[in-house]
C-alpha cells in the first residue's frame, strides 16, 4: 500500500511477444482528459497490438474528475516553487513566450490551501490507482492529449 514503491520489479519486453494472458487496464482519457482523435488512434493501435500477442485488455474507470486536473495543476505549483524567482532582464523577458513569462506569476498566486488540498486528492489518487493494479499489471493511456503543445499554450491550462 505504499504509493512510492513496486512490490516486484515489472519488466516490459520490447516486443509484445510473451504476454499472453496479461490482464490490462485501458483509460483513455483517466476520466477528465479530453483527447485529440489522433492520439486515440495511436493508442487504440497499441491496445490492438497487446490484443494480438495474447494480452487481455479491459477499459477501467478509475474514477477521477476535473477536480483531480485541478488538483495536480495546485499540486505541481507549489512544487515548481511558491516564491519563484524571477531573474530574467527586461530583455530576456521579451524573448519567452506568455505562458513561460506568466509562469512565475502563477506560482506566487497558488493559494497555500490549494495545495494542502492537492495532498489530500493525492492520496485519494494513490488509492484508486491500487485498486487498478490489483486486477490489472498494466495501465494503458495516451501519453499526451494532443499530438503537440502549442508554444503559446496558457500557463493556465486555459485551452483544457
Amino acid at each position: 500500500d505504499d504509493p512510492l514503491s513496486v512490490p516486484t520489479r515489472l519488466r516490459l519486453p520490447l516486443t509484445p511477444s510473451g504476454i499472453r494472458g496479461w490482464r490490462v487496464a485501458l483509460s483513455m482519457n483517466l476520466g477528465y482528459f479530453e483527447i485529440d482523435e489522433e492520439m486515440v488512434r495511436q493508442t487504440m493501435d497499441a491496445v490492438k497490438a497487446l490484443q494480438r500477442a495474447g494480452a487481455i485488455v479491459e477499459e477501467v474507470d478509475i474514477g477521477w474528475g476535473k477536480s483531480v486536473f485541478e488538483a495536480g495543476v495546485a499540486h505541481y505549483l507549489m512544487f515548481g516553487g511558491w516564491d519563484h524567482p524571477d531573474r530574467l532582464s527586461s530583455w530576456e523577458k521579451t524573448q519567452l513566450s506568455d505562458a513561460a513569462r506568466e509562469y512565475p506569476e502563477a506560482l506566487r498566486r497558488a493559494p497555500r490551501l490549494d495545495f494542502d488540498e492537492s495532498e489530500r486528492f493525492r492520496a485519494k489518487m494513490y488509492d484508486d490507482m491500487s485498486k487498478v493494479f490489483k486486477r490489472y499489471r498494466i495501465l494503458i493511456t495516451p501519453t499526451t492529449t494532443i499530438p503537440a503543445v502549442a508554444a503559446d499554450m496558457p500557463v493556465n491550462g486555459a485551452s483544457l
